[in-house]
């Protein structure tokens, strides 16, 4: 692994941060409490629903990301103030849409309306028209479902290498590790190479999370998300032969695109056999180099 830069710290750091979810609340590992976590898979991602795995997976490990962005799952003062906060504004944007409302005499109007098939007032809307208070929030872009869902690589490390989640498929049936490898890899084209670049940063103390946003595979985060910027963005090579940047102007695009995110770009290869369903999973067949790419400008290297 190369020497990297330090990252750019958010906040202030908790130092009782967990690297994994196998870990206690102390940062230590007991096979006797070992956790067993249970996702779903869904299209190409596996989908966690227990609200109390979402947590552990959040807080010890940062695995893991909801298809809304900066969900909160940890449950403290702030946290919880935040959303009391969060639901006022909600209601006052909510007031905000227009609505014609029944008209009633001044003396009358805190009184539920029960005869009316429309309501009187926003508070009226609210306890005694559910439906038409649902579609509202709809309308307001705030009746959303939240979904908390495992990359591929995520998943095949929490249930592959750390053994600590067990996948079931739409029919809830348990799906085996075999069965896993090989349906990921019908999933995601050149699986194996993406996986062992991601077990790769993720066993050197990475947040690994996906890139697409800065046009690489991964972006990588010292310690978590919470308390830093994403460092560094990766591209992955596949046994040296480039499948994203095909020229060296892309690659000059793409380390400013970097560089104006204040950012480098690594270059990360890896070396190894393509994906073969007769084959038994051997990850130590896969080598992983990396390289950072920085642009030169002559300017400020005379």
């Amino acid at each position: 692994m190369l020497p990297l830069k330090p990252p750019v710290l958010k906040k202030e750091l908790d130092t009782s941060f967990i690297p994994f979810p196998i870990c206690d609340e102390n940062g230590e590992i007991s096979k006797e409490s070992w956790p067993t976590f249970h996702g779903v898979l869904d299209k190409q991602t596996v989908i966690i629903n227990d609200s109390n795995e979402i947590v552990r997976l959040t807080n010890f490990g940062c695995f893991g990301q909801s298809n809304l962005p900066h969900r909160v799952t940890s449950f403290t003062y702030t946290n919880s103030k935040n959303k009391t906060t969060k639901r006022k504004r909600n209601w006052g944007s909510l007031q905000l849409l227009p609505y014609n409302f029944t008209e009633k005499p001044n003396d009358n109007v805190n009184e539920p309306n029960e005869e009316e098939d429309n309501p009187i007032n926003w508070n009226d809307l609210k306890q005694n028209f559910p439906d038409k208070y649902e579609s509202l929030k709809l309308l307001a872009g705030q009746n959303q479902d939240i979904v908390y869902h495992l990359l591929l690589e995520e998943a095949f490390f929490l249930h592959f290498t750390l053994e600590c989640l067990e996948i079931k498929n739409e029919d809830g049936m348990f799906i085996n590790t075999t069965q896993c490898w090989n349906i990921f890899n019908s999933l995601k084209t050149n699986f194996p190479y993406y996986y062992a670049a991601y077990h790769y940063y993720r066993s050197r103390g990475w947040v690994v999370k996906p890139g697409s946003q800065y046009g690489g595979d991964f972006v990588l985060y010292k310690i978590s998300p919470v308390y830093y910027h994403s460092s560094y963005v990766v591209i992955i090579t596949i046994n040296d032969q480039n499948t994203k940047i095909t020229s060296w102007p892309e690659m000059l695009g793409c380390v400013r695109v970097t560089e104006a995110a204040s950012k480098d770009l690594i270059l990360c290869t890896v070396f190894g056999p393509p994906y073969n369903d007769s084959s038994p999973i051997d990850m130590t067949k896969y080598t992983v180099t990396d390289t950072i790419i920085k642009r030169w400008v002559p300017a400020q290297n005379r």
